[in-house]
């Protein structure tokens, strides 16, 4: 089979997962979204990764669902996460960002451990503090072999194919993907994550596999508004890595689940959904969960 019988066919399962149905079967307990009527609670919300880096922890007040207001930061906390292995890690809180606390000291995770989050915060200002934990088992570490990327031309829209290579491991995985574009992290939202299960793919050769779809610089002339604000545009020369993590289950839910909140389960009949999954413990919300992580990159030709 040619390279672009490869890509197509790469193309077609990369649709076939992308519009797949996500069926939650996990020990995840569902929350309702913070309304105007609601009471605030408690969101934990951190992931930590296999980079050796201070891993962080952010800890707020959920805001009304309807107002358009960032979370208020709860400070005060105390933060601690421990492996299964017995290593515990403090974090504190950033002076300088109220709500965010990093570890005392730089640390990587590592696959097939199980880490746990212990949390004290005196949330509702009686003088006590409450206890949230929430725990995550680290998945295996997914490599790809290399990327390519092909300029498309679709009448008079360029836009650029992103296509991996790689062996899809056995077993049910599922992947997240983030971008850095010149050195810049475009994927800064759950918004903008990008992530897929292995239905249809499982244990094959990823031969030119579409995962994503990026402007032309070119296109930025006549798109509106609304897609500039939407796209990822790319020329010449531009250098983009791809951050490949296989991530939890229920991560993988969370932030699927999240997408739904923010454009509706029907854009053109449905409202939001009415929860999200949660794996925090104690009435808290949020989630914390762990992953490996793999970079690959390719210039724009």
């Amino acid at each position: 089979m040619s390279k672009a019988n490869n890509i197509v066919s790469g193309s077609l399962i990369f649709f076939i997962i992308h519009f797949s149905l996500f069926i939650i079967h996990s020990c995840t307990a569902p929350f309702d979204i913070s309304t105007d009527d609601s009471e605030p609670v408690i969101v934990i919300y951190g992931t930590i990764t296999d980079e050796l880096k201070q891993q962080e922890i952010r800890i707020s007040r959920s805001s009304p669902y309807f107002q358009d207001e960032p979370n208020i930061p709860v400070s005060g906390a105390t933060v601690t996460i421990e492996s299964s292995d017995k290593q515990i890690y403090e974090l504190f809180e950033v002076d300088t960002i109220p709500g965010l606390y990093c570890s005392k000291s730089v640390w990587a995770v590592i696959p097939g451990k199980t880490y746990n989050l212990a949390v004290q915060a005196d949330f509702n200002k009686d003088g006590i503090k409450e206890n949230y934990g929430a725990s995550t088992t680290i998945p295996s570490k997914f490599s790809l072999d290399s990327l390519s990327l092909n300029l498309m031309n679709i009448m008079g829209h360029k836009n650029y194919s992103l296509n991996i290579y790689g062996q899809e491991p056995p077993g049910d995985d599922y992947y997240l993907f983030k971008y850095i574009v010149n050195d810049t992290l475009v994927s800064t939202k759950i918004s903008d994550y990008k992530t897929y299960d292995d239905i249809g793919i499982n244990d094959q050769y990823l031969n030119g596999l579409t995962i994503d779809y990026f402007d032309h610089i070119d296109n930025w002339v006549t798109d509106t508004e609304d897609q500039r604000k939407r796209s990822i545009y790319l020329k010449p020369g531009d250098v983009i890595i791809v951050k490949t993590s296989n991530i939890p289950k229920e991560y993988h839910n969370f932030i699927n689940q999240c997408r739904k909140e923010m454009y509706g389960e029907n854009p053109i009949f449905g409202g939001p959904a009415s929860n999200i999954v949660t794996n925090i413990t104690g009435g808290g919300v949020g989630f914390f969960g762990g992953y490996c992580i793999t970079k690959n990159s390719i210039t724009a030709e």
